[in-house]
């Protein structure tokens, strides 16, 4: 990260002064010339703090209304001089863009208006993405005989610059993409959890060791990194024109190129998370097929147990499942289907290949649609002196039949699930309460993928039937085990989709077809890991299934609760207690050595999640309770997870 101090300290206290009217500033300012600097001993995360607070002046900054009618009257009367293709598109996701243009800030810009100071959507980078579909999409499902007209086709819309061809310019004209209204941005968020992982690409740093930086291990620590994005529903005005005497048919194409890279690509950044999905608005042209040469799956995701969904904010407005959040999930079962088969560098480039990285794009890209998401606030435990107690209030727990807890020493089951999301900060002296969706929600998913080719290398490519076939074992694995949110792996979150899925046929078919893809990925250059440190199907301990009666999530995870909490204390303060996840107190730093055998790991920041996952599902005739449970470099005795 770069650190740049723009103003002298003179200037900068006129600056502080007039941040006190966000009303009468220009939001490109604040952004890129305004914003405070740190050096670079500061730490990660007091940084990513920072950025934040500077990001929330920018979305405090407002574009007046009036002005910017002016001037987008007098844009359009250019456009209709030109006889321009005017059209209206809206936002079905968020869009960002510009993340890593040159900042004061890292990875946090926008593409915003350098004399107005609102978002859009620069007409170079329109060009360049429907030059794009037009090249990698439209072209390939032409048949051969039609691909040299194809081709000139394409030459004429967007030009040529080839050394070996005459240069020239294109017949049309893409001009920047103007917000109807100016959008009100927001601030977003980018959570890896394994950023040492990505950042060496699976490879060991000591060779012939088992180095933690080579392994997507649930050990590191996530550091969150916030952005500005643009809200969905967002509607911008597109423009193309003529250069010259080109014909209507030119315009008519680029047009369609246009709607196809922004329908089913999206603009911006994070594209292959969802990001910049754009569609049609009424009175305007039919959006064109999706080409055969993508292969597609759609979905209806529904929660079986409430979630812990949220955004930067924490908030009402931004609980909600974001496209990277699901993405995020995908990649980890994903991996789960190869990990155990193929070493921490085959692994992380086939993961690369098929879910991007910082140098290769992404060859899966998802989509994500819902209704209003009505979030409701966590408060549910009785109060005293305005601090949370550890029970439920009487009308939750007659309204959910709760259990009572059999002493003083027992937690309320369903709390603790969920520590954390409802407690008493005491530095603070205020209550802090998480909000969540109740079960029940739904969401349409679709997945495009396309084939996976290796230019530098004398494979034969992938289809892309064969890439969504991976992605959507991926979300059978998730809808089968796991969650989205905070406190997934205990019960909340919990997904299935629209058909049931039984998890002996699914794991079998995740089995059979991830060997299929590492012979066609990889050769016979993969094998069998015998001692698997990440997550693996190959070394799962185990898979179990409970059928109950219940029909109340609520009532289902506070049995659960009780259950593992008697668990847990039937190993306190023993060694054994790590197979549930290492507790937070009770291990000094000499013991967590002993437990990873001496490995090089900060104690103070250690973190170890439980590697048992549970799994709620609603059928018609009660809830199934499905646990599975994974190794860990940190478990003295993996028996110690047999229930």
């Amino acid at each position: 990260m770069s650190f740049i101090r723009p103003l002298s300290h003179s200037v900068k206290a006129l600056v502080d002064d007039a941040l006190r009217s966000p009303q009468n500033l220009h939001p490109g300012l604040v952004l890129d010339k305004y914003a405070k600097t740190y050096s670079e001993d500061t730490g990660t995360e007091k940084l990513m703090k920072a950025q934040h607070a500077v990001l929330k002046e920018v979305v405090g900054c407002k574009i007046e209304q009036e002005s910017f009618s002016v001037y987008d009257a007098l844009r359009k009367k250019l456009l209709d001089s030109l006889h321009a293709e005017q059209f209206e598109a809206e936002c079905s996701s968020p869009l960002t863009l510009h993340l890593s243009r040159a900042s004061a800030l890292e990875n946090a810009g926008i593409c915003l208006h350098h004399v107005h100071g609102f978002a859009y959507l620069p007409g170079s980078g329109l060009k360049g993405m429907a030059r794009a579909w037009a090249e990698t999409v439209w072209l390939a499902g032409k048949p051969k005989a039609e691909v040299p007209s194809a081709l000139e086709m394409i030459t004429r819309i967007f030009g040529s610059a080839v050394e070996a061809k005459e240069k020239s310019a294109g017949e049309v004209v893409f001009h920047d993409a103007w917000p109807v209204t100016p959008p009100v941005l927001f601030v977003d968020i980018l959570n890896c959890h394994h950023a040492e992982y990505y950042k060496n690409e699976g490879k060991a740093k000591h060779a012939g060791a088992v180095d933690f930086d080579s392994l997507p291990g649930d050990w590191e620590n996530p550091i969150p990194v916030y952005f500005l994005a643009i809200p969905a529903g967002s509607c911008f005005h597109f423009a193309l024109s003529k250069r010259g005497g080109c014909g209507n048919e030119l315009i008519g194409q680029a047009k369609e190129f246009l709607l196809g890279a922004l329908c089913y690509r999206g603009a911006g950044a994070k594209t292959a998370a969802g990001y910049g999905r754009f569609k049609m608005v009424p009175g305007t042209p039919k959006l064109p097929d999706i080409p055969e040469c993508l292969a597609t799956y759609s979905g209806q995701l529904t929660l079986c147990s409430p979630a812990f969904l949220a955004g930067a904010e924490q908030g009402e407005s931004d609980c909600r499942l974001r496209g990277a959040t699901l993405r995020g999930q995908l990649r980890w079962w994903w991996r789960t289907m190869h990990a155990g088969y193929v070493s921490s560098e085959q692994l992380a480039e086939m993961e690369s290949a098929v879910w991007g990285s910082s140098s290769v794009g992404s060859a899966v890209a998802i989509s994500l649609k819902d209704k209003s998401v009505k979030a409701k606030l966590f408060q549910y435990k009785e109060e005293k002196d305005g601090k949370p107690q550890p029970r439920p209030t009487s009308e939750f727990r007659r309204n959910h039949k709760l259990g009572v807890p059999p002493d003083n020493k027992t937690t309320q089951g369903l709390f603790y699930m969920s520590y954390g999301m409802d407690e008493w900060d005491k530095k603070a002296e205020v209550r802090k309460s998480r909000y969540f969706v109740e079960a029940g929600f739904s969401w349409t998913i679709d997945m495009t993928a396309r084939s996976l080719i290796f230019p530098e290398k004398e494979k034969r490519p992938i289809p892309a039937e064969v890439v969504i076939e991976q992605a959507k074992l991926a979300l059978y694995l998730l809808c089968c085990f796991g969650g989205v949110g905070s406190k997934a792996r205990k019960g909340y979150g919990s997904l299935r989709l629209g058909q049931e899925l039984d998890y002996n046929g699914v794991l079998g078919e995740a089995i059979k077809a991830a060997a299929t893809f590492r012979l066609a990925f990889l050769g016979n250059s993969g094998s069998i890991v015998e001692i698997s440190n990440t997550p693996s199907l190959e070394h799962r301990e185990f898979v179990k299934e409970w059928k109950a009666p219940w029909h109340d999530p609520w009532f289902a995870i506070d049995q659960l609760g009780f259950a593992l909490q008697g668990l847990a204390k039937r190993y306190a303060h023993k060694m054994e207690k790590v197979a549930l996840g290492l507790p937070r107190k009770g291990f000094e730093s000499n013991n967590i050595h002993r437990i990873t055998s001496g490995k090089n790991v900060d104690v103070k920041n250690f973190r170890d999640p439980s590697p048992v996952h549970f799994h709620l599902e609603q059928r018609e005739d009660g809830m199934l309770v499905r646990a599975i449970a994974f190794p860990s470099p940190f478990m003295p005795d993996h028996n110690t997870l047999n229930p």
